[in-house]
């Protein structure tokens, strides 16, 4: 896949340059400075930093940028899609993907570190494969399909229990909205020892706003994987099924499919 990685004052660079009303899935008030000479000297001090690596040159007195990394900026800033990928890793934290997807064209940009943004392209076809990637779910679901719907607030507070080694509380809790003794050990399961979870959404933009979206949690246990999204759009009901990588890879091509229409 390649790709770059910029200092956050050359990435600024390239937001400035197409002017980006913002970036979708980062904090505007964290990326751009907020006093006007600050952000004025970060930006001359990209400038150099790119001219160094030979990304940018000076014509006639006009800065002009390496082409692809305009190309790239230029989808960042303008996307008809974008998908906001969580992973959150046991031990050692969460990791974070936005592919921006404008016509055929896709880019990815990670923060290998809190003042860096790395670039790449991605083949449109690929784009689903590369979120399975991140969020490898396992390609089977054992023993049958388990399903609930509860409460968004009870199902965190059972989840914090699970995860604080309370499991006889958080049972308790999962029976108090119906859950099925089974079902509630098995998710109780994957939420005290997950091999890891995430969060993902597809949002579709315009001008660089997001304009509608779609979005689901997954949590991968051992060998069961758990799919969890609202009831119902605005509602504060959860669905928790147990899923299998086919289950989220149709989800996600069916949501990439309709918000880009």
């Amino acid at each position: 896949m390649g790709g770059i990685t910029l200092a956050r004052p050359e990435f600024l660079v390239l937001m400035d340059a197409v002017q980006a009303p913002g970036v979708v899935g980062l904090d505007t008030l964290e990326l751009v400075p907020g006093d006007k000479d600050e952000h004025k000297a970060v930006v001359a001090d990209g400038i150099e930093r790119l001219k160094e690596r030979g990304a940018l040159r000076v014509e006639d007195g006009i800065n002009v940028l390496d082409t692809t990394l305009i190309g790239m900026a230029m989808v960042i800033a303008n996307p008809d899609l974008a998908l906001v990928t969580t992973r959150d890793n046991p031990g050692t934290g969460q990791q974070l993907f936005l592919h921006y997807k404008a016509q055929a064209f896709v880019v990815e940009q990670t923060l290998p570190s809190e003042q860096e943004h790395r670039l790449a392209m991605v083949g449109e076809a690929e784009l689903i494969d590369r979120i399975m990637e991140i969020l490898p779910v396992s390609l089977e679901d054992p023993g049958g399909q388990m399903q609930a719907v509860l409460d968004q607030d009870e199902f965190f507070k059972a989840k914090d229990l699970a995860e604080a080694g309370d499991g006889a509380k958080a049972l308790k809790a999962l029976g108090r909205q119906g859950v099925e003794a089974d079902v509630a050990e098995a998710l109780l399961a994957s939420l005290a020892g997950p091999e890891f979870g995430g969060t993902l959404a597809v949002l579709r933009c315009k001008k660089g706003q997001v304009v509608d979206g779609r979005n689901f949690a997954l949590v991968q246990g051992a060998g069961r994987a758990w799919l969890l999204s609202q009831a119902k759009p605005g509602s504060t009901q959860l669905e928790l099924a147990t899923c299998d990588g086919n289950r989220v890879r149709t989800l996600l091509s069916g949501w990439v499919g309709e918000l880009s229409g």
